[in-house]
């Protein structure tokens, strides 16, 4: 054998070792994905407030007698604004459960990987089989 040639045991040991790193790199993105949640979560809260609507500064401005165009544009803007932040926190709850799908995603192809990895060392390499 050269030293250019690689033997059938150095490749299967690589795989070997190379198994449990992506095992722990799947963990560690899951257990990361799953850190996110509460994070976008609060996030979230802070535009919960400013998704509504303030009613009461319409009416006031409104109320005190400027031209109809600019009390229109008032309106229009304000539930603009109270729409747009709805959107926001929307689009935030749905990150939130997209995040959480692809940390339970990578917790399964982890198991998948490790009960692949133990079936593997399980079987016998040998020349008898």
């Amino acid at each position: 054998m050269t030293p250019a040639t690689h033997s059938p045991e150095s490749k299967e040991q690589s795989a070997r070792s190379r198994l449990p790193l992506v095992l722990i790199t799947n963990l560690c993105v899951a257990v990361f994905l799953l850190l996110a949640v509460p994070v976008i979560h609060k996030g979230q809260q802070g535009f919960v407030l400013h998704a509504a609507t303030n009613n009461d500064y319409v009416e006031a401005v409104i109320g005190s007698g400027e031209a109809d165009f600019m009390q229109n544009a008032l309106r229009t803007t304000e539930i603009a604004r109270a729409m747009a932040h709805d959107d926001h926190v929307a689009t935030m709850a749905v990150m939130q459960l997209t995040v959480a799908f692809l940390a339970f995603l990578f917790f399964f192809n982890s198991l998948y990987l490790f009960r692949l990895h133990r079936r593997t060392q399980q079987t016998p390499i040998g020349p008898g089989s």
